[in-house]
């Protein structure tokens, strides 16, 4: 986890320097974390993400307090990726974070699916599943 990056190609070969969307630093600090790719619509780019707290005792990055709780959202962007924004806060009732704190454990790799024609209703509704 950390920051999430994007870059961009025309010809499969030469790719745009990494751009941060979403820092480690906003709403945190804590890492963020994807694993799938984002659900393209007529008008906007959907992509599932978490925020997770470094788990373990061992190593510095370990040891550092963090103070965000862990959760899962989606980041949306309107223009095609050229900017993107968090909405949702996805908590699993009754989970507690490695420091016995309420938040998630596990609720992780979000993938999305549209709810009937994704033409008909912008945003449709969608179904978010988890591991």
């Amino acid at each position: 986890g950390g920051d999430i990056l994007l870059s961009t190609t025309t010809d499969l070969k030469e790719w745009t320097p990494p751009q941060k969307v979403y820092t480690e630093q906003q709403d945190g600090p804590i890492p963020k974390v994807i694993a799938n790719p984002p659900l393209e619509l007529k008008d906007r780019w959907i992509l599932p993400y978490w925020r997770q707290n470094p788990r373990g005792t061992g190593g510095a990055a370990c040891q550092r307090q963090m103070h965000s709780k862990d959760h899962a959202g989606v980041l949306v962007s309107t223009d095609r990726g050229k900017t993107w924004a968090p909405r949702g806060h996805i908590v699993q009732p009754g989970a507690h974070d490695h420091a016995g704190q309420p938040g998630v454990d596990r609720l992780i790799e979000g993938a999305l699916v549209p709810l009937g024609d994704p033409r008909a209703v912008s945003p449709p509704p969608l179904l978010q599943l988890f591991r």
